[in-house]
């Protein structure tokens, strides 16, 4: 898993699939044995959170003082409305986080 990040991430967001592979590709090379990386990886994802509508650019973070029970916080109803059995209660007492947690 590469994450890009600041201006790095803003260049990603401009290029084509083939030039982020090359670049992933070379930095890798640079970091290991070249002969132990492969050319072309099997497989891969880019995603372009920058342009994408609904992150634009975010992603979670712990700030200093944190610690990890903060996402299981933050995973809670936002309400405590849950004991009802009405869907369309409980959709919208609740946040919905996309992301990778």
């Amino acid at each position: 898993c590469v994450m890009a990040s600041g201006k790095d991430a803003i260049f990603i967001e401009t290029c084509k699939e083939s030039k982020v592979i090359s670049e992933v590709v070379e930095v890798l090379a640079y970091i290991f044995c070249e002969e132990s990386v492969p050319k072309k990886p099997l497989c891969y994802k880019i995603t372009r959170w920058g342009s994408d509508k609904f992150s634009r650019g975010s992603y979670s973070f712990l700030p200093p003082g944190s610690n990890p029970n903060d996402y299981t916080i933050l995973a809670k109803p936002s309400s405590t409305n849950s004991k009802s059995n009405n869907s369309a209660e409980i959709a919208t007492s609740h946040l919905f986080w996309a992301g990778e947690h």
